[in-house]
């Protein structure tokens, strides 16, 4: 399958939060350690889907910052990733008060739940709105950066598809491009 067939798929939030709290529950009844596996691998398959369209967004957007479609969806994951970032910090805390943490760390290793100790620590509800507003300001950036038009040995390159001559076997392509490139910046 070519990149450009990859199906994308906008990610109901509501649709997402309400099977997590389904799993979640399952996860907090459980009573032994392969019943929480499951709802921790289960947990897995539903972000799968999010993730994947999320990075397809990001990625098509990067290639074409013009494109309408893609500006409206990455403005849709702008709004939302903290609300999704809200639901996977909860099952962080489920994994942390887990009985069977010990269990875990033998099968994921002791620094999955050092990354969710630490998301703990900095993620709050009372931060989303910041956290959206970071998210906003982030693909401002990368709009503009992705909207550059630079001049390279007559023809016109974006910033990404400038980076191509970066490892030209020719090391005068290189420096060129590099010079382009860092000029383009330095006069914007």
């Amino acid at each position: 399958m070519k990149f450009s067939e990859i199906p994308y798929t906008r990610p109901d939030l509501e649709a997402f939060k309400a099977e997590a709290d389904q799993i979640f529950t399952r996860f907090e009844a459980a009573e032994n350690f392969e019943d929480q596996w499951q709802a921790l691998l289960d947990y897995a398959a539903l972000r799968k889907p999010k993730d994947g369209n999320s990075t397809l967004v990001y990625i098509r957007r990067s290639l074409n910052s013009m494109d309408p479609f893609y500006e409206a969806e990455q403005n849709f994951f702008d709004e939302n990733m903290p609300k999704f970032q809200e639901v996977n910090n909860r099952f962080y805390g489920l994994m942390l008060k887990s009985p069977f943490i010990a269990e875990f760390e033998e099968k994921l290793g002791k620094q999955v739940f050092e990354v969710m100790r630490l998301e703990q620590k900095v993620f709050s509800p009372e931060i989303m709105d910041d956290l959206t507003e970071e998210n906003k300001l982030t693909s401002q950036y990368d709009k503009l950066l992705g909207s550059a038009e630079v001049p390279f040995r007559g023809e016109t390159y974006s910033l990404s598809g400038l980076t191509k001559f970066f490892e030209d076997p020719d090391r005068q392509t290189r420096k060129e491009a590099q010079e382009a490139y860092c000029g383009y910046l330095i006069a914007h």
